[in-house]
């Protein structure tokens, strides 16, 4: 028996609503995933040449279409579906059921019976002291059912901000620019070589040899110059020297490091005459000669007994 029928196509479709993975809306009409990628190609063929007789134009409700259309429908309704689901939830929260640590539902306890005896609750139901049950205690649905206990989880405004951009572009920012600038390079200066002034003769070589070989007073008798600098208006200057670092009165040309001071040791005290030494109070020791005990010699006189 073949499952390519047009019921198998549409219960393919209705579970892509809820579930938009073809691999688990695959397993509803039993087929594997690679078969639903195979009647995919088959159907894009099919739709290639426009043959209505195949079996993947179908109906649809009210329409017929191709089978491949339907799917994306589906999916579309998906998402749709998805986008709304996540809008209410960052509006409204979470609601997931409370459980304990080993993972058993908690379920709602009746208001009325909250730090009630079980007598009262007896009372209260009409039930003999016998009948009472931990279910009597806790909150029944229109089936009789115990209702579980819920809570709801709000998400972070972070998350809830891009739910909220990514279903609607109100809510997008105007602009977004994103620049990435990454400047790498080396600057190289080059220093033009100094030239001569335009109007300077040129100085030939033996007469800088003979100025060379002339002696400091005669360099300085040609040339107008000072053996001492002097200032722009021919005064002499003498530099500001520091004050010497130690207390000399000269430096010896040490100029400001500080002097070195030979180490003369500290004087020592003259002893002191202590006199003759106090008298110790202390028990004094025993002799350190003992040549005369043990020699079994008996004092002069004998013993005495007292």
């Amino acid at each position: 028996m073949t499952s390519l029928t047009a019921e198998n196509l549409n219960a393919f479709c209705d579970a892509l609503r809820t579930n938009a993975n073809y691999k688990t809306a695959a397993a509803t009409i039993g087929v594997a995933e690679s078969t639903i990628y195979s009647w995919r190609t088959r159907c894009i063929t099919d739709q290639k040449k426009n043959d209505q007789s195949s079996p993947f134009y179908i109906q649809r409700g009210d329409a017929w279409g191709w089978w491949t259309s339907f799917v994306e429908s589906s999916r579309r309704e998906f998402f749709l579906s998805f986008t709304g689901q996540m809008m209410q939830e960052a509006k409204e929260g979470i609601t997931t059921v409370v459980r304990d640590a080993s993972q058993q539902v908690i379920y709602r306890r009746d208001p009325r019976f909250i730090g009630r005896s079980d007598a009262y609750v007896c009372a209260t139901l009409g039930l003999e002291p016998w009948e009472l049950e931990p279910v009597h205690r806790l909150l029944l649905g229109e089936d009789g059912l115990p209702i579980p206990e819920t809570r709801v989880d709000h998400i972070p405004s972070n998350l809830r901000l891009r739910v909220l951009e990514a279903a609607s572009d109100e809510f997008k920012p105007s602009s977004h620019q994103s620049l990435d600038v990454n400047v790498s390079g080396n600057v190289v200066h080059e220093q033009k070589p100094l030239l001569p002034p335009k109007d300077q003769k040129r100085v030939d070589i033996e007469e800088l040899r003979k100025i060379a070989a002339l002696s400091p007073e005669e360099r300085r008798a040609r040339f107008g110059g000072k053996a001492y600098a002097t200032d722009a208006a021919g005064r002499r200057t003498i530099p500001a020297l520091s004050p010497p670092l130690n207390d000399r009165p000269d430096d010896q040309n040490l100029g400001k490091r500080p002097g070195v001071e030979p180490y003369v040791p500290p004087a020592k005290p003259a002893p002191v005459d202590q006199g003759q030494p106090r008298p110790s109070y202390a028990k004094p020791q025993r002799a350190l000669d003992h040549s005369g005990y043990g020699e079994g010699k008996p004092p002069s006189g004998g013993f005495r007994v007292a």
